[in-house]
């Protein structure tokens, strides 16, 4: 696979995008109720709402999925990027990823290329965030973005 990125060309290999395809087959996939909303984000950690937003979505230690019912959020979980030390098609597998769980948004302040194009042509909100906030404090920001 082949892309322009920030001005310059690069491929992917493919038996990467292959390993990473297959890692993210095996993270787990989650069920959406009816009328719930779903934000996806990055954390360092998975301590429930005292987590700490990363910012770089693709290479973080956690994924976190919040779902959210009008103003309450009902549920947050977890789940290690078990893909977040590999390079070249990171991004292809964690928009993947991010599709498969139905996501109406995301929280990233830095995303390549594949994830961009994927939330774009999904209709997938992005929300801008650069700072590292517990995600007590970051729910705050996004219940207003919604």
């Amino acid at each position: 696979m082949r892309h322009e990125h920030d001005h310059e060309v690069h491929e992917h290999d493919p038996e990467t995008i292959k390993y990473i395809m297959q890692k993210v087959k095996e993270m787990p996939v989650f069920e959406k109720n009816e009328g719930e909303k779903r934000v996806i984000l990055a954390t360092a950690d998975d301590r429930g709402m005292e987590s700490i937003y990363d910012p770089f979505l693709n290479h973080s230690n956690f994924l976190a999925v919040l779902d959210f019912s009008g103003d309450e959020v009902k549920s947050v979980r977890f789940v290690r990027n078990e893909i977040s030390n590999l390079r070249g098609g990171v991004g292809i597998g964690i928009a993947k990823w991010i599709v498969d769980n139905r996501a109406d948004a995301i929280v990233a302040g830095r995303i390549g290329y594949h994830v961009q194009e994927a939330m774009d042509k999904m209709k997938i909100k992005i929300i801008e965030c650069y700072n590292p906030l517990q995600l007590k404090d970051l729910v705050k920001i996004i219940k207003k973005m919604l």
